[in-house]
């Protein structure tokens, strides 16, 4: 555990930049304004097919890790990991805004309560900041005899004012315990993109830890500033939505979930034969499910 002289524990903060992203020096603004009576912090940025410009932070150590080939989020944030020294892990998406108080307000409640392996904050729009990011809402419940993954409604989210336990929480601006992460081992690679978030929350609730939104604490997200509303996008959230289910599911869960993607592609490919207006999303989600029954992990295409 490493502490600075006022015997205050470290914070690891790890963000993974994709193409020299525009909204990263408002994350980094962001940080540098952060209050943090009671702990001190660590920059990790892990930039992949950057320009290798280099980033200026004002008076906080810095590390910055280039990735010089299309790298997944998950694998990238392990590396950026795999370089930290602080006790807690927090993981803010580079086109989010934190709050001032927001990262003391999760450090402070990891710290009054041991059983608990992960906190995470209330997500708003970068756009419409009075609003709940509606790409980032956590799970109430996972049904694992359906297969059935039941979101906290964006209505929900905005009338939680108090501390809650929650199934999990979404991966971005969560804080981890050092010790947790280093149990599970790390993020699932073959992942690549999406659900890696939600599948190390389940392997935490399986060694015994909860997962709470501490909604006091709160970040900006301005949402798929990356990758974008894309068919990249919906090819690995509908892959990698399966092998989750498929993962985590019992017997009954598993046989819907075939049930279903066999309905889905039938639909599809009357959609791309008869004529769609958005064919590559269309071509896209077809190829995320087979590409789940060919067993292709990773990145898309490889």
């Amino acid at each position: 555990m490493t502490k600075n002289k006022d015997n205050y524990p470290l914070v690891s903060i790890i963000t993974v930049s994709y193409k020299d992203d525009k909204y990263l020096s408002g994350l980094i603004s962001s940080i540098e304004r952060l209050e943090k009576s009671k702990f001190s912090i660590e920059l990790i940025i892990v930039s992949i097919l950057s320009s290798d410009k280099q980033i200026k932070v004002k008076k906080i150590p810095l590390k910055q890790i280039s990735i010089s080939r299309r790298a997944g989020y998950a694998q990238a944030i392990n590396i950026g990991i795999s370089e930290s020294q602080g006790q807690y892990l927090f993981l803010p998406n580079p086109d989010t805004l934190v709050h001032k108080t927001g990262l003391e307000e999760m450090v402070s409640y990891l710290q009054r309560h041991n059983n608990v392996g992960i906190v995470g904050p209330k997500v708003f729009s970068m756009d419409e900041p009075s609003k709940v990011s509606p790409f980032d809402l956590p799970c109430r419940h996972f049904n694992k005899t359906s297969g059935r993954v039941l979101q906290v409604t964006a209505g929900e989210l905005a009338a939680i004012n108090k501390p809650q336990e929650l199934y999990w929480l979404c991966g971005n601006g969560i804080v981890v315990r050092k010790s947790v992460w280093e149990q599970v081992g790390k993020y699932d690679e073959s992942y690549f993109l999406y659900w890696e978030d939600a599948d190390f929350n389940m392997k935490v609730r399986q060694l015994g830890y909860k997962s709470v939104l501490i909604p006091q604490a709160r970040i900006f997200h301005k949402g798929y500033a990356s990758v974008g509303d894309t068919d990249d996008q919906v090819y690995y959230i509908l892959r990698n939505g399966r092998y989750f289910v498929n993962r985590y599911s019992s017997f009954s869960g598993r046989f819907l979930l075939h049930l279903t993607s066999f309905l889905v592609i039938i639909s599809k490919s009357l959609q791309v034969f008869f004529g769609t207006r958005d064919r590559m999303k269309t071509q896209a989600f077809i190829e995320g499910i087979l590409d789940f029954y060919k067993g292709k992990r990773g990145i898309r295409g490889g």
